[in-house]
């Protein structure tokens, strides 16, 4: 059987340098080829609640909000997402944003760490999707897509998996996944963490803006891609 190098998301994360150090969960990776040879990696992390950081007291912010990032050697993305002040008694309603406050750019300029770490791993038939989900569920999933003479490979860990035996169905339900939003002008890619949802090999439906929905995506009816096309693999620990 053929081993396949996979990132192994149990071990590997990211990091900003300096006096004080953040370190992160790597949630999903996203590779993008483009047709002149260059390639550009892009890790999207784990997502938690702000909090004021080193503060002696009230280590929680007054008005919640998720931090995320998404980060490559030479560009970054921090999003802040508003949580819903009826989930969060501590957080009054006029403490929300009136817009979302991302920002971008070459943030931490040289001061990013990678330390992404490989795993073998043999790839999934059919027939393997219903072995051994109780005692050993420990699947990695890779969406392969070319658009505009450019590859894109999102690969990321399989959070859910729905099995039926007996009509050898299955669907997958999971993210955050890192996936690139096309606009009008072909050459602007936007990276947003999604769900991603499918029961094939060839398709996938996609929700944009994991976790709230909160950004509108200009283009995308309901922030929804139905029947996507591309190629999808599983994998499990060889």
């Amino acid at each position: 059987m053929c081993a396949h190098k996979i990132v192994d998301f149990r071990s590997s994360s990211v990091s900003w340098l300096g006096e004080s150090e953040g370190t992160f969960k790597i949630a999903s990776v996203l590779n993008i080829f483009h047709r002149d040879g260059t390639e550009q990696l892009f890790a999207l992390t784990e997502n938690v609640l702000a909090g004021n950081v080193y503060a002696k007291q009230k280590l929680i912010k007054s008005h919640p909000y998720l931090f995320q990032l998404v980060m490559s050697e030479n560009y970054q993305k921090i999003m802040r997402t508003d949580l819903d002040s009826h989930q969060f008694w501590f957080s009054p309603k006029r403490a929300f944003r009136n817009k979302v406050k991302d920002t971008e750019g070459n943030i931490f300029r040289d001061k990013t760490h990678f330390n992404l770490k490989y795993r073998n791993s043999s790839l999934n038939d059919v027939d393997d999707i219903f072995l051994k989900n109780r005692v050993n569920f420990d699947r990695v999933a890779r969406i392969s897509f070319s658009k505009n003479q450019t590859e894109f490979s999102a690969e990321f860990p399989v959070r859910h998996l729905n099995t039926r035996s007996h009509s050898k169905e299955w669907q997958v339900e999971t993210g955050p996944v890192l996936f690139p939003i096309f606009s009008k002008n072909l050459d602007k890619i936007e990276l947003v963490p999604s769900f991603v949802f499918f029961n094939s090999l060839s398709f996938v439906d996609i929700l944009i803006d994991y976790p709230t929905k909160t950004r509108n995506i200009p283009g995308y009816v309901d922030n929804m891609i139905n029947n996507f096309g591309c190629n999808i693999e599983m994998f499990q620990s060889a």
